[in-house]
């Protein structure tokens, strides 16, 4: 559980940054 909380948590922040560059 503690490894996915962490997985989790750093795939949503790089894939935000790429996914607000392509609707820019």
């Amino acid at each position: 559980m503690k490894r996915n909380s962490a997985l989790q948590t750093q795939k949503p922040q790089k894939h935000r940054g790429k996914v607000k560059r392509m609707k820019s």
